[in-house]
């Protein structure tokens, strides 16, 4: 990974206006690209060699999943194929053992696919109005370029995690994927893909180029702030090293 960090006389520059939904306050925007770590699960940027697959879910049937491997193995599902909106929060879904298990399911199925035992399961839709779940206050579809909701740990993620909003920013840019086909069309003229998630919105920038009837993923940045907010020392006794 790349870092890309603002300096002040050479120093990282630690506050900063940057803030991120969900998150408490803000700090300096720091640019983290995960574009050299494609593949880096299964070898292929699409590990079936497909933008789209078929996976037949026990319980559920015939379910359109695309599986995107960057920088972690992601398995994307249009949210209404699961009774959903995609503007749902954690109440809604960590309620519904049913749907849960049913999202779990399509994740193992996906795995056996590609041959791994690893990943995530993530539903999306089209833009919508939904409500953050941590202050009630209302998102507005026009702020996103399309929803989407994480299961992480057999729960929905409160809000999106790092390596999934990675993924998700080089999904919307493959062609024939689910979430390409849902994103605006004006997200093709731009780096940046404006995710909304339970919690609000989080941003990203991706850029991926074809050549040779191949895709490579030339920047795929996530942002985070950082500051120090502790200092201390550990202790070792001396036996240990000798």
């Amino acid at each position: 990974m790349v870092a890309e960090i603002p300096v002040i006389l050479g120093k990282a520059k630690i506050e900063g206006d940057y803030r991120i939904d969900g998150v408490p306050g803000s700090g300096a925007k720091i640019g983290i690209d995960w574009a050299d770590l494609a593949g880096g699960t299964t070898g292929k940027l699409l590990p079936t060699g497909h933008a789209k697959d078929v996976l037949d879910v026990p319980g559920v049937g015939k379910v359109e999943a695309s599986i995107v491997d960057c920088p972690n193995l992601v398995v994307y599902c249009r949210a209404g194929d699961f009774g959903l909106k995609g503007t749902e929060g954690p109440r809604e879904f960590d309620s519904n053992q049913t749907l849960l298990q049913a999202l779990l399911t399509t994740q193992k199925v996906a795995n056996k696919l590609t041959n791994t035992d690893v990943g995530t399961v993530v539903v999306v839709a089209e833009p919508a109005d939904s409500i953050d779940h941590t202050s009630g206050k209302t998102v507005r579809a026009e702020e996103m370029d399309f929803s989407c909701r994480e299961i992480f740990m057999g729960k929905l993620h409160k809000t999106l995690g790092g390596s999934v909003t990675a993924s998700c920013g080089v999904a919307a840019k493959l062609p024939g994927t689910i979430v390409n086909e849902i994103v605006s069309n004006a997200s093709d003229k731009r780096r940046e893909i404006r995710i909304g998630h339970p919690a609000g919105i989080i941003t990203c920038e991706s850029q991926v180029e074809v050549g040779n009837g191949e895709f490579k993923v030339t920047r795929d940045v996530i942002f985070r702030t950082a500051r120090r907010i502790m200092d201390g020392y550990v202790y070792v006794p001396k036996s240990l090293f000798s």
